[in-house]
């Protein structure tokens, strides 16, 4: 593909463009995807940790 002069930038095809918005779209929703599944197992993590603390003070003050 030959890049065309239009005006005073240099462009290359439409098709081309159009190809490397798709696959930087593909790349960055699946590191959002991945970024949103490790907030998801951050929370849930930090839940059962503290249901677990809290099981243990209970089991603790029946001593």
């Amino acid at each position: 593909m030959k890049p065309v002069k239009n005006g005073k930038t240099l462009h290359t095809s439409a098709f081309a463009c159009s190809a490397a918005t798709a696959v930087k779209a593909a790349a960055l929703s699946d590191i959002e995807l991945r970024s949103g599944m490790a907030d998801v197992i951050f929370v849930v993590l930090t839940i059962a940790v503290f249901a677990v603390l809290g099981l243990v003070v209970r089991a603790v003050e029946r001593l």
